[in-house]
């Protein structure tokens, strides 16, 4: 897998890769997406930042907000048991990741931009 995740920044965590993607967010940081292997594909996600920042600084915005971007991006905005909610994407296989990667990267971009129109002093 580590082949296909070229040129992004790549770490072994646990069970996932991480990915430093060459994506800022307003702050200038670069986002993070995570992917591991999950019922004969990938799943590649946000780890929850999107929903995270929001519940944080706007919690009555999250889901209005980064939902539609979700699909915007082509991805879904799902439950998870740890994140509560995450954007996450299921490539089938390892010449869609990158893809995947790009558009959670650009969708969590976007929503931190969001989230920093509606609390300029947010993030």
């Amino acid at each position: 897998m580590r082949e296909a995740l070229l040129p992004f920044e790549v770490e072994d965590v646990r069970d996932a890769v991480h990915i430093v993607t060459h994506c800022l967010k307003p702050d200038r940081t670069p986002v993070s997406v995570w992917v591991e292997m999950f019922e004969g594909g990938y799943l590649a996600s946000d780890g929850g930042v999107a929903f995270r920042a929001f519940k944080i600084r706007n919690p009555d915005g999250a889901r209005n907000v980064i939902e539609p971007i979700a699909v915007e991006f082509g991805l879904k905005f799902a439950p998870h048991p740890v994140h509560s909610f995450q954007l996450e994407s299921t490539p089938p296989d390892l010449d869609h990741i990158r893809s995947s990667i790009v558009g959670i990267s650009n969708a969590v971009a976007h929503a931190m931009r969001a989230l920093l129109s509606l609390s300029p002093n947010s993030i």
